[in-house]
């Protein structure tokens, strides 16, 4: 059974880059400043020279580690993961700001390592040093949003039509990808190892702001399904969801000078992270409805904005002036998007739940047989037994009802089928009747011709012979 959603904001964190080296032989000038001790980021205006101030829940100047960054932005969140909970941590910026370099790192360099190989150590030590009796199941999935249809980074294949995969709704109104890789690990190695191959299989393109520009949306994804027995045969499972979100960069076409395929990657980025902001817009105005299903990357984001999830969003922005516009842009967007309140829970089995509810019920009942206390609370304890009667009643009427529906359905299939086998029958009784009478009506048919044939050749032969006779008469006359 799940406990009660509390209501929580989506965290926000905004990290600044240093200037490149070729913003730095291009004498490039700044417009960022952070204070870190306040959490504060101060844009300044190049056509007004007046500053903007933004506050969020943590702000990173050019000296920030990625063990820092990942230290305040996602290790609780990984906690979270492995207590049961659905958590996303996705960066967003501009082109060439350093939304990859955040989240990916340079996976060969201890120092450089970014979010998501980081968050893969957090998750294998914590289970292999505090296990405390409990079994787990880790699975992994890796794709890309890519022009608007999804693809599946670790199948194996370079065939990458071979590689889109579909998005479906279940009953509940969740989406998942159908044909979607999961693939179960066992180690360190072994995500790194997807990670990598995932990563090869990934759109990149160059161009003028950016010659290792992420064309797409990608997404990892690390289920942690942990199961500990709480009580001699009383199981507790929990099932915690990670998603690691890199989003392709918004582009404008005169700063990136895309042309041709580029041009058009563009357009669907851009498109794809305007839905986004509708998203987060409409979410934050409290509207009834949310439009989740205009993009593949919005309808895969439902649970992380608004839904059962503790989600942060990394904001990357570009330190030179020349860039003010985008910055102020990703700031503003940001700052929407810590007003969005989401509502997460653990993801307990409902069963394992109901039992262990049970279980401590009756446990509560033992201490006060024991504590001589059933006269004096026999009220109490007639509720206590009361609701756990109920509840056990619930769940037996609805696994009845389950079953009763199953039933159903398949009465209903076989009167179709017995139905569609009458109505075959039928036509081909009708067939053969009618073939019948038409036998019937060709034989009497036949038997009236054979008849009048009959007479007819009686009568010719009658007739040969009255010529006859009267020949010989003649012949007696003469």
């Amino acid at each position: 059974m799940k406990t009660s959603p509390t209501t929580e904001s989506v965290r926000v964190y905004v990290r600044c880059r240093p200037l490149l080296p070729k913003e730095l032989s291009n004498s490039s000038s700044q417009c960022v400043e952070i204070n870190a001790s306040t959490n504060q980021i101060f844009l300044t205006d190049p056509m007004a020279t007046t500053q903007k101030p933004f506050t969020f829940d943590g702000v990173f100047d050019i000296s920030t580690t990625q063990e820092r960054l990942y230290e305040e932005c996602a290790s609780e969140l990984v906690e979270n993961v492995l207590e049961g909970y659905n958590a996303t941590i996705f960066a967003y910026g501009q082109t060439g700001s350093g939304k990859t370099y955040s989240m990916m790192g340079d996976l060969s360099s201890e120092t450089l390592k970014g979010i998501i190989p980081r968050s893969f150590e957090h998750i294998l030590n914590s289970i292999n040093e505090n296990h405390e009796g409990r079994t787990f199941l880790i699975t992994a999935s890796f794709l890309e949003i890519y022009n608007e249809e999804v693809y599946d980074l670790l199948k194996k294949t370079a065939d990458k039509n071979s590689r889109k995969c579909e998005l479906r709704q279940k009953d509940d109104k969740s989406f998942y990808v159908q044909g979607l890789s999961q693939v179960e690990v066992h180690s360190l190695q072994d995500l790194l190892k997807l990670l990598r191959s995932g990563n090869l299989q990934r759109v990149v393109g160059e161009t003028k702001m950016n010659d290792k520009s992420s064309r797409s949306h990608a997404i990892f994804k690390i289920q942690v399904e942990s199961t500990k027995e709480v009580k001699p045969g009383v199981p507790k499972i929990s099932v915690g969801k990670l998603n690691l979100v890199d989003l392709a960069g918004s582009e404008r076409q005169e700063k990136t000078q895309a042309q041709g395929e580029r041009l058009k990657e563009s357009a669907a980025i851009n498109k794809s992270l305007m839905q986004l902001g509708n998203v987060i817009l409409a979410l934050v105005k409290g509207e009834k409805f949310i439009p989740y299903r205009d993009s593949k990357l919005t309808t895969l984001l439902k649970d992380s904005l608004g839904g059962n999830s503790k989600t942060t969003m990394l904001a990357n922005i570009n330190p030179c002036t020349q860039h003010y516009e985008e910055s102020i842009g990703t700031l503003r967007y940001a700052n929407r998007t810590k007003m969005i309140m989401n509502k997460p829970i653990v993801n307990e089995d409902p069963k394992d739940a109901l039992i262990s509810e049970y279980m401590n019920q009756i446990q509560k009942l033992k201490e006060m047989i024991d504590k001589g206390g059933i006269a004096q609370n026999s009220e109490t304890t007639m509720e206590i037994d009361q609701e756990m009667l109920r509840k056990i009643k619930e769940e037996g009427i609805k696994e009845k009802e389950q079953a009763l529906e199953e039933m159903e359905k398949m009465k209903v299939k076989e009167l179709e089928k017995f139905k569609e086998q009458k109505e075959k029958i039928e036509v081909e009784l009708k067939q053969k009747e009618n073939s019948y009478e038409k036998i019937k009506l060709d034989k009497e048919m036949l038997e009236k011709l054979l008849q009048e044939k009959e007479q007819a050749l009686l009568q010719g032969h009658q007739v040969q012979e009255d010529k006859s006779k009267l020949e010989e008469m003649r012949k007696r006359i003469m």
